[in-house]
């Protein structure tokens, strides 16, 4: 073996053993808010300001957790909040709401937008949060009327645990000293996980511009025109 593939496979050895003691990312699991007091006032003056760029999506990301502030929902539930100020728009946008799966948990969401008077104008309750990958996702447009989007954890299923069936993809390497290349294997196989929906978790919003309408419209209406 020379001196190269025996510091290549030392490397990889090194590589192997840093991924393996690396600890999993977790998130705080929060079924009950019952030790949370809540004030009586909705407060906008912690809101995260999110840009919109026509050529590229912009994302923020942040963590409602136990420290965010606490209002009751219509059936006087508590529920925590972060707030979100958006862009100033001349026309219509796409707004993604996306709550990952962190740890065996992920953030039970609500996403309603405000205009400028603080008065509700678009609500989508957890039923809009369609399973995604890895994470709960909600997509929906926005107008220049919503200058806030609150988003809220849902008293109504935090707690729950959800099962999915989830593929886990491995792979294995081996180095050939002989002839310097490696090759890789990949192999596949579906266990049963779940997680539970909290008070607390991470959130993801992201803004992009909305598809330009006119050009699907004149392409229609190319199409159904007689010479």
């Amino acid at each position: 073996m020379t001196l190269k593939a025996s510091l290549i496979i030392a490397a990889s050895g090194l590589l192997l053993a840093a991924c393996a003691t690396k600890p999993a990312p977790t998130q705080d699991v929060t079924v009950s808010l019952e030790a949370i007091s809540c004030d009586q006032n909705f407060t906008r003056s912690r809101a995260k300001p999110i840009g919109l760029d026509p050529e590229k999506p912009l994302t923020i990301d942040f963590e409602v957790q136990r420290s965010s502030p606490c209002k009751l929902d219509g059936n006087g539930n508590k529920q925590l909040y972060e707030v979100v100020a958006l862009p100033r728009s001349t026309g219509p946008y796409l707004v993604t709401v996306a709550s990952p799966k962190i740890g065996g948990s992920t953030f039970a969401p609500t996403a309603v937008t405000l205009d400028g008077a603080e008065q509700v104008r678009q609500i989508y309750d957890h039923d809009a949060f369609l399973n995604r990958g890895n994470s709960l996702m909600a997509i929906f447009q926005a107008e220049p009327e919503d200058r806030y989007l609150v988003i809220s954890s849902n008293a109504g299923v935090a707690g729950d645990v959800k099962t999915e069936i989830q593929t886990v993809i491995s792979s294995q390497s081996h180095y050939n000293a002989g002839f310097g290349t490696t090759s890789t294997m990949y192999f596949g196989r579906e266990q049963q996980g779940g997680y539970t929906l909290s008070h607390t978790g991470k959130v993801s919003i992201t803004t992009r511009a909305a598809p330009d309408r006119s050009i699907s419209d004149n392409a229609g209406r190319s199409a159904t025109t007689k010479p």
